[in-house]
Parts: C-alpha cells; sequence; structure tokens
C-alpha cells in the first residue's frame, strides 16, 4: 500500500482538508492598544497683544483602540480619538 499513489493523493488532500477547516476557524485573540502624550509649552510675551505675560498652551491627545477576529473570520474593531487643548492667553478662541 505504501507504494500505491492513490491512497498517497487521497491522504494528501484528505490533510490539505483539515488545514483549510482549521485556517478558517482560527481564533486571534484581542489586540488593544493606547496612547496618551502631554504636550506644554511655555513662550515668554514679547508683546501685549498675545493676552499674557506668558504663554503657556497643553495639548493633551488621547487615542485608543481595539480590535479581535472572530472564530467565524468576522474581525471587527473600535477607536476612540480625544484631545484636549487649553491656553492661558486671553485673545486664544
Amino acid at each position: 500500500m505504501a507504494n500505491n499513489t492513490d491512497i498517497a493523493i487521497q491522504d494528501a488532500q484528505r490533510g490539505n482538508a483539515q488545514k483549510c477547516h482549521h485556517a478558517r476557524l482560527r481564533h486571534v485573540g484581542p489586540a488593544t492598544q493606547a496612547s496618551f502624550t502631554d504636550q506644554k509649552s511655555t513662550t515668554p510675551s514679547t508683546g501685549a497683544l498675545q493676552g499674557a505675560s506668558t504663554v503657556v498652551s497643553l495639548n493633551q491627545p488621547a487615542n485608543f483602540s481595539y480590535s479581535q477576529t472572530l472564530p467565524s473570520g468576522m474581525q471587527y474593531s473600535v477607536s476612540f480619538y480625544a484631545s484636549k487643548s487649553t491656553t492661558n492667553s486671553s485673545f486664544a478662541t
């Protein structure tokens, strides 16, 4: 039977079918990502029109994301982005 090519081909086809089935139902765990930065700048005033003796600006962006592949193969992701900016300049809009 070891020299029978029909049996070897059938066995290889069955093995490939099992691999495809397992690959299709493969579950990928969730992936999460988060980032937050704090960017502060202080600039001495060079004139009265800057709105403060020392202008301080603060920017705080944040990003959060979650993604996952379900056993059925469906992929989904959720993302959230927010940014907060402040300054002590009286002329800022």
